[in-house]
């Protein structure tokens, strides 16, 4: 809530809000967030009376803001709430409801020291908290290497991805490919592309290192995330795939390869049995995490792919999430120099690896 959106009346037993003309969209919305769920929630003032005319909201006094109480004392004792605040937020968040606005003067305090959430005029089913005054944890950043700008409009619908300019297979340079092992066959061609798509994630994974960012997820250009899903990834404590495709262990044994029956949620991959490649997708809820994804096995760098895969096979690289977060779309990624290859017979997102 801003003075330019609203004028605020505090009475002994109700709070009034009246809101201006050019704000009856901010209106409608928090009257819509009270009359449904105001009395679902023992956080959230209780809706006494409203009027459309006058675009008043009568609430139930529930306290004062904490930046009210605690004026002018040490900032460090907001501190106090945040645990609280947060368990209030994550229990709108089970029902899909994001209050989009978590700040201390939006959080109210009672003489029983009971806390409430205030000011719901930007909620919505959408998460868009700018989380201004940093009580909320980060939230899950989704870096999309991208190496075709054609392919940008599909993430601009959510905040939480990030473009990361892919490395063009045409610029790699000669010192960069005397870096890398490649098989014996390996075209020129193919060559610089499996270089530039190793040297994009080594480059992505650099900068989360770097710029020490927690809950980290990398996908490629053709993938989309289930942002549905996302909230399966909270507990989870150590770096893992979030979409893939199931291989055989031996390369040789693709043809005969028999895709394995896992269940839902978080799994252990068995590389005596399979093994996932293909980085469109993969999570690391700690910056540090990275150091896994970066290690050099090799006087050489190899392909990411191969690179991960001894990650599995050492058991360092140990979990996934089923079905897939990360799923590829189609046309895009039937267009691909991976999935577009006469190699694959790409029949499905990969929901299922």
């Amino acid at each position: 809530m801003t003075k330019n959106n609203c004028s605020v009346e505090i009475f002994p037993d109700r709070v009034v809000k009246t809101f201006k003309f050019n704000a009856k969209k901010r209106f409608l919305n928090e009257l819509k967030f009270y009359e449904y769920y105001s009395q679902s929630y023992h956080f959230v003032p209780n809706l006494l009376d409203y009027d459309h005319l006058k675009r008043e909201i009568v609430l139930e006094n529930v306290g004062q803001s904490l930046t009210t109480k605690h004026y002018r004392k040490n900032k460090n004792i907001y501190k106090n709430y945040t645990t609280e605040i947060n368990l209030m937020v994550n229990t709108l968040k089970k029902n899909k409801i994001y209050h989009n606005d978590i700040r201390y003067k939006n959080v109210c305090i009672n003489d029983n020291q009971e806390l409430y959430l205030i000011d719901f005029e930007v909620w919505s089913h959408k998460y868009q908290d700018k989380n201004d005054d940093k009580i909320l944890p980060d939230d899950y950043k989704i870096f999309v290497i991208c190496a075709y700008p054609e392919r940008i409009n599909k993430y601009l619908v959510d905040k939480r991805y990030e473009i990361f300019k892919a490395t063009w297979w045409e610029e790699v340079s000669d010192e960069m490919i005397n870096e890398r092992h490649f098989r014996y066959n390996c075209g020129e061609e193919l060559k610089r592309k499996i270089t530039a798509c190793s040297d994009s994630h080594l480059r992505c994974l650099q900068k989360i290192k770097d710029e020490k960012i927690n809950n980290a997820i990398i996908i490629e250009d053709d993938a989309i995330i289930n942002f549905e899903r996302l909230s399966e990834l909270d507990g989870i404590n150590d770096p893992c795939y979030i979409g893939g495709i199931f291989f055989p262990p031996v390369l040789k044994d693709t043809k005969t390869f028999i895709k394995p029956i896992v269940e839902y949620g978080i799994n252990t991959i068995e590389p005596d049995k399979f093994v996932i490649n293909n980085a469109h997708g993969y999570y690391m809820p700690n910056y540090l995490d990275a150091d896994l994804f970066l290690e050099k096995h090799y006087e050489k760098r190899r392909a990411i792919d191969v690179e991960f895969k001894r990650q599995q096979i050492k058991k360092k690289l140990k979990y996934f999430v089923f079905p897939a977060i990360s799923t590829l779309d189609l046309k895009d990624a039937q267009n691909g120099f991976t999935w577009g290859s006469s190699n694959y017979n790409l029949k499905d997102d990969l929901s299922y690896y």
